[in-house]
């Protein structure tokens, strides 16, 4: 069958509705620190002093292995759980435009793109221009790609 790029672009915001996301909730907890199971049972997160904390290296290692279609679905939950955490707002505009997920920062007004191969973001200006990538604890992974590769339209 046939998706709209928007219906993808949302697929990560609800819950799966299919067989596997039992899957996706017991691969989620083996790479949560389970240190505020009240507050995020299973996710993967940890609030530790109002800041967010994930086991990155683990996630990514996990994520690694799960079939793509669950490995996207996955990475694209974690990510809304993680920018709402840190107070990014989905840019749908700009999602559409660029035919991948856009976050964007208001009070820096950078932008964050999702990686749904690796599980992270890269890192925008306001131009949206590439500044590098970031894990999902935002930690830089990779120096700013100045070939345009990683840029964004903003209009």
């Amino acid at each position: 069958f046939k998706k709209s790029f928007e219906d993808i672009l949302n697929f990560g915001e609800h819950r799966l509705n299919f067989a596997g996301i039992g899957k996706i909730d017991d691969d989620l907890g083996k790479f949560s620190n389970h240190t505020n199971r009240a507050n995020n049972s299973g996710s993967g997160v940890e609030i530790n002093n109002s800041s967010l904390v994930l086991n990155v290296e683990e996630f990514e290692t996990n994520i690694s292995k799960l079939p793509a279609n669950i490995r996207v679905a996955t990475i694209i939950e974690k990510a809304n759980e993680i920018a709402k955490m840190r107070g990014l707002v989905k840019d749908n505009k700009l999602s559409k435009i660029n035919k991948r997920i856009v976050y964007k920062d208001k009070n820096t007004g950078d932008f964050y793109s999702l990686d749904t191969q690796h599980g992270r973001f890269e890192h925008l200006n306001k131009r949206g221009k590439h500044l590098g990538e970031v894990n999902f604890n935002f930690e830089p992974t990779k120096n700013a790609d100045n070939s345009g590769k990683h840029d964004i339209k903003i209009k």
